[in-house]
């Protein structure tokens, strides 16, 4: 059963070699590897032409539109695998992470599969050892937990059945992109399950703290909890989480007022501030269970 593996690029030319090594030697091997450069200032477009040379199952692709939901797009309408999974460029995918995955998802018969990851340093020793998933009981159906939404986001410790995700997914804002595709997915699911295994190795990227204190992406959280709520509606989904999704948002906008805080210029900090504080006035989250459970 063949497995679409979409990788959005930027300037990964460095990482590029060790990420291709890990995909084209997975144990499972009926993979197609499409990698969506996107607008590379670096030598990754010459690498991965070169690459797709040696292996047909290498597919190249670019995307001008600046972001990697723009490229996540591509990708996705180009891909023709059952199975979808999407990982970044600068990190690495264990070597049997696509079989586990997989077999799991055969075995169940699920939309989703969700597995463990690991954070390391650049130096490729590891850091943190995180789950995928925090429920006490986490075997069966995810779908039964409302809590299921409140997992990490992260697109790379997935499996998603091509069907759970749809072109309207792939949202252009530049802050929870990723939250949006999950979610979704997770709605349009019937069966959501975890596997305690280790499938990625996740190493944060040097400008991601200084990259959340942009005035453009600390807003964007408000497009996209909007965009979520919309496209949760559309689909007859939205009661579905109940709870879980007004504190889920109220906990990222809140986020990023405290973010806020480390803007330098005193007109954009304010100007940011009042904009999240007053989208953050909208939900309704003092009387949420979830809220209260966490401040005591």
């Amino acid at each position: 059963m063949k497995i679409s593996v979409v990788i959005p690029v930027y300037n990964a030319y460095k990482h590029l070699p060790k990420l291709l090594e890990t995909l084209t030697n997975q144990t499972h091997q009926d993979l197609e590897i499409i990698l969506v450069d996107n607008n590379s200032k670096d030598q990754s477009a010459a690498y991965i032409k070169e690459y797709a040379k040696k292996d047909s199952r290498v597919i190249f692709l670019t995307e001008t539109q600046q972001g990697p939901n723009f490229a996540r797009k591509t990708g996705f309408l180009k891909a023709t695998g059952t199975y979808i999974y999407f990982c970044d460029a600068d990190d690495f995918v264990e070597a049997d992470a696509l079989e586990k995955m997989l077999t799991a998802a055969r075995k169940e018969k699920a939309d989703v599969v969700i597995g463990n990851y690991q954070e390391l340093d650049e130096t490729g020793t590891v850091k943190k050892a995180c789950k995928g998933v925090f429920f006490p009981d986490p075997t069966g159906n995810l779908k039964r937990y409302p809590e299921l939404i409140l997992v990490k986001p992260a697109l790379w410790n997935k499996l998603f059945r091509r069907s759970v995700i749809s072109e309207d997914t792939f949202i252009t804002s530049k802050i929870g992109e990723d939250m949006v595709i999950t979610l979704l997915a997770f709605a349009k699911a019937k069966k959501v399950i975890y596997i305690d295994e280790v499938i990625y190795d996740y190493i944060p990227a040097e400008t991601g703290l200084t990259n959340s204190i942009q005035p453009r992406n600390l807003l964007d959280i408000i497009v996209t909890c909007q965009t979520l709520e919309t496209l949760l509606t559309k689909i007859d989904r939205q009661q579905l989480y109940g709870e879980t999704l007004p504190f889920l948002m109220f906990t990222h906008v809140l986020y990023r007022i405290l973010r806020s805080e480390l803007i330098k210029e005193e007109m954009v900090r304010r100007d940011v501030y009042q904009k999240l504080h007053g989208y953050l006035s909208t939900i309704e989250y003092r009387h949420n269970p979830y809220y209260k459970k966490n401040i005591h």
